[in-house]
């Protein structure tokens, strides 16, 4: 029996290699589009969010400034609140409600911002 002669294995030809090559910056390329995909998919997401716990908490501590003022108006007697403490209190009702304008509806911004002109004009 003779011995079977050792295949000899073929170099890889410049047309292979070019393949490999080209695969393998295609792959790199792919990564980076998956990449920046994802990245802009989360930096989009995160500029659509909906409000955060954070300005819900806002809100509702400037909602609760703004019925404790009212409260405390409301409880004091007519005859022993002075024009100087009621406008004090209608101008600090005004500016909680103008610094937190995403807490309040249009018309209520309005009458807060009508409130200070007419302070503003008073004074």
């Amino acid at each position: 029996m003779a011995e079977a002669e050792p295949e000899i294995l073929a170099s890889p030809t410049p047309a292979s290699r070019k393949i490999r090559e080209r695969t393998g910056v295609l792959v790199a390329v792919a990564a980076v589009l998956v990449t920046g995909s994802l990245a802009c998919g989360f930096v989009v997401g995160r500029a659509t969010a909906p409000t955060s716990d954070t300005e819900a908490a806002t809100c509702s501590s400037a909602e609760l400034a703004v019925d404790r003022l009212v409260a405390e108006g409301d409880a004091v007697e007519p005859t022993a609140d002075t024009q100087e403490e009621k406008d004090k209190r209608l101008n600090t009702m005004a500016n909680v409600i103008l610094q937190n304008p995403d807490c309040f509806d249009a018309d209520v911004r309005a009458q807060a911002q009508t409130a200070k002109d007419q302070l503003a004009a008073r004074n």
